[in-house]
Formats: C-alpha cells, structure tokens, sequence
C-alpha cells in the first residue's frame, strides 16, 4: 500500500473539493513517498496552507522495512493527514507488523462496533490482494457512516505479479451505481512502469458516459474512484456489467443476446475489428479527457 505525490495530489485536491470528515481509516498502513517539505509544496501548490502539527508528533516514517534505506526519509501517513488539519486517523491491517490501530481479516465482516464510524475510508493499493473482492465492498460500507465517502487507488493495467486482481472503472461504477451511492467520480492515472514514486503521472477523467471504452497502455494504470454512502445506500446488489453510461439503454438481457449473435460473426471479422480497435487506442484513450500531469 502507498502513496505516491500523485495519490498524495489526489487526496488533497479531494479533501479542498469537500473537508475530509472524521475519522479517516486508512485499509494498511500507507507508505508515503515524500518528505514533510514535499508535501507541504504540494499543498501550497493546491491552495491549502499546511496546517501546524504536534511539535512531539514524529516525522519520519512509520513503515518498518524503509529504515535504515533511503526511503527513510520520506515522512508518515500519519504526518501527511496532519498536514491536511487531520487529527484522527486510524490504519487497519491484518498483521500488526506496522502495527495498524485495528487488527482485521476483511475478507470476513468487520465487528459491529467498527460499523457506521468512518467519514472517509481510502483503499489505496489493498482491495487488489483480497481474494474475496465482495467482502470488502460489504465491509467497506459497514465502516462507513453515512456521508461517508470511499476513496479507491487500485492498480488497472500492467501490474501482474503485484496482486490477485486488477480492477477497471466499471468494476466500481457499476458496483457503486447499483448499490445507490451517490458523487461517483473516477480518474485514469498513467505512469512510469519504473521510478513511479519520482516520475510524474497523467491523469485522465473517466465519467460515466466513457468508462467502459477501451484504454489501452504501455505504461501502469492506475484506477481512482470516488463514492459516497447515502442513507439508502446498500452493498449486497449484484451489478451487471456497463448498465450506466453508453449503456444505460441497453439491458442485460439484450447484453447477452449480443453475446449469442457474436458466435455466428466469423472469427476473422472478430480479429480484424480488434486489430483496429487497438490500433485506434494503443497511444491512449482519446475519449478520455486528459487532465495533466500530477
């Protein structure tokens, strides 16, 4: 799990978009890939005055495998929120090797008294190692209270051998928008295969009406997707896939009668549109609105 200035970038200009309401639970400790002088000229950068911390609050990090490297000098995720004017942050893990505030297997439902507490829960680089995907979005929603908004991170392209899985915007707009969460908002973010903690990443808008097109890259894809819970918000839904956007006119039944036709369509003819629709999309999405470098 970690944070690099794109992401830090991201949550900052998401917590000026609306505060970030307390507590804020983090799914494993983040590793934060910046210094405190960094992040305050990200922040400054954003419009936001970095706010003052506890002078006895410890500024270098937390994770225990980057001391004594030269990472150790990069500061905690503790720190980060601090600079954001965030006092009560929590991290949940399942091991308590960087000793997380919650010890918990969200493959299993969290206990009651964790349910309903969160303003904002930030997956940024775990839901992708949990094998049992439903259970964390049902978790997810118990942790959050209502009003409560999700933030995920999670890798989309290129990352095999990092994970179980790797996720796409639909995965998320079409969980979400079945289970009635509402501000549903997602990025592309595009960066280097090495050095992504230094390279600077592109960002891309993927809305609704787009984010089943194909985005096709040589470098990693990262996704982030926004959600807020509402009082008639729900997590056992099942979606389908592509029931909102370009799709919204189309049922899942007619979905799957295309899926019959398409047996009867020539292999070639098959190979050959693929072949086009890869020459079409293999630089980057040009229906997703590029947003600049973070």
């Amino acid at each position: 799990m970690g944070l690099n200035k794109g992401g830090l970038r991201i949550l900052i200009r998401e917590h000026k978009k609306k505060r970030f309401e307390e507590p804020i639970l983090t799914l494993g400790r983040e590793c934060v890939y910046a210094t405190v002088d960094e992040i305050k000229k990200i922040l400054v950068s954003e419009g936001l005055k970095p706010a003052d911390i506890d002078p006895n609050l410890s500024l270098i990090t937390n994770i225990p495998d980057w001391q004594n490297t030269p990472k150790a000098k990069y500061t905690s995720d503790v720190v980060f929120f601090n600079l954001m004017g965030i006092k009560e942050i929590y991290a949940l893990d399942i091991s308590d090797y960087e000793k997380p505030d919650y010890m918990w297997d969200i493959n299993i439902p969290i206990p009651i008294d964790m349910e309903n507490r969160f303003g904002i829960v930030i997956d940024s680089g775990t839901m992708e190692h949990i094998f049992d995907v439903r259970s964390a979005f049902a978790n997810i929603f118990r942790l959050l209270k209502i009003g409560g908004r999700i933030i995920h991170m999670s890798p989309a392209s290129n990352y095999i051998g990092h994970s179980l899985y790797q996720f796409t915007p639909g995965l998320f707009y079409d969980y979400y928008n079945a289970n009635k969460f509402t501000d549903l908002r997602c990025f592309i973010m595009e960066h280097s295969v090495r050095k992504p903690e230094r390279i600077a990443s592109k960002l891309y808008k993927c809305g609704a009406s787009n984010y089943n097109c194909l985005f096709i890259s040589s470098k990693r894809l990262a996704v982030i997707f926004h959600a807020e819970k509402t009082p008639s918000s729900t997590y056992n839904v099942i979606p389908y896939q592509g029931v909102i956007g370009d799709a919204q006119s189309e049922s899942p039944v007619s979905s799957l009668k295309f899926q019959r036709i398409k047996k009867f369509v020539p292999l070639f003819i098959w190979r050959f549109v693929r072949s086009v629709v890869y020459l079409r999309f293999r630089n980057k999405a040009k229906v997703y609105e590029y947003i600049g470098k973070i």
